[in-house]
């Protein structure tokens, strides 16, 4: 398995430098974890790497069932010890709002009803975003997530110029983001040869998962891009306007809330 892949050496949005890194057997990470085999082997993992693993569940109004994650965190903490994770929690509805609802007429006027399957785009900003915060809050100077190859056609927030945005953003404020499945093919599998889970074939699933949250939106975005963006327009999505759109909003929007937040200003 390929190590994680490494940040740009971290700097504050101002400029200034940060202490270096720590090392990973001294210190927490934070997994964004929805539960799914992609996120359970990169919290599986890190349990391996870290002295705790903070695991935070993101969830708004079109997502069901998020409490299902808590099967797969079961499974984590029967195979690394019970005070191996400290598991939350959180809604993202207002930051969902801020930088995908509110905007969304500029937007398309802008990216066209590209700006649409973006939602998913938005969607994963704003957990990176509160990410950020939490690891401020908690001290935590690594951070990581299940983006998968398999998806990155299908999902504009899995392609990697975008992935790249995201590690800038982390890097910006001092702490290290990485996502060490890339590259696995089937996690699932993974999982159960590692003794994690009772199951082989999790991604079998499809609409409703016993392990994790089903999103309204990814599922339509999911069913256009197989009906009708791969068979009709050729194509799942565009790189370029995903990683312009992506980079627009974090100058626009994340690094001026991250900012006021941090410095205990109105966001």
């Amino acid at each position: 398995m390929p190590e994680p892949s490494a940040a740009s050496s971290p700097t504050t949005s101002e400029g200034s430098g940060r202490p270096p890194l720590p090392a990973r057997a001294t210190s927490p990470a934070l997994v964004m974890f929805s539960g799914g085999s992609d996120s359970s082997l990169t919290a599986s993992l890190l349990a391996e790497r870290h002295t705790v693993v903070h695991l935070v569940t993101y969830s708004h109004q079109a997502m069901w069932f998020d409490h299902r994650c808590l099967h797969s965190l079961a499974n984590l903490r029967k195979a690394h010890g019970e005070d191996k994770f400290v598991h939350e929690f959180i809604n993202i509805k207002d930051l969902m709002g801020r930088i995908f609802f509110r905007p969304l007429a500029g937007d398309l006027r802008r990216y066209g009803t590209y700006a649409l399957p973006m939602c998913c785009g938005s969607c994963k900003l704003a957990m990176h975003v509160r990410s950020i915060l939490y690891c401020h809050e908690h001290g935590i100077r690594y951070s990581a997530d299940g983006s998968n190859a398999e998806l990155s056609e299908l999902f504009p927030e899995q392609m990697v110029p975008v992935l790249h945005k995201y590690r800038e953003l982390y890097a910006r404020y001092g702490i290290e983001y990485e996502n060490p499945v890339f590259e696995v093919g089937r996690s699932d599998h993974r999982l159960f040869e590692r003794g994690v889970t009772p199951k082989r074939d999790y991604k079998t699933e499809h609409v409703v998962y016993s392990n994790q949250h089903s999103c309204v939106a990814g599922l339509m975005l999911y069913g256009y891009t197989l009906a009708v963006g791969v068979p009709i327009l050729g194509r799942s999505a565009d790189k370029e306007a995903a990683t312009s759109y992506i980079a627009d909003k974090v100058e626009s929007f994340c690094v001026p809330y991250l900012d006021a937040a941090l410095a205990g200003r109105p966001a």
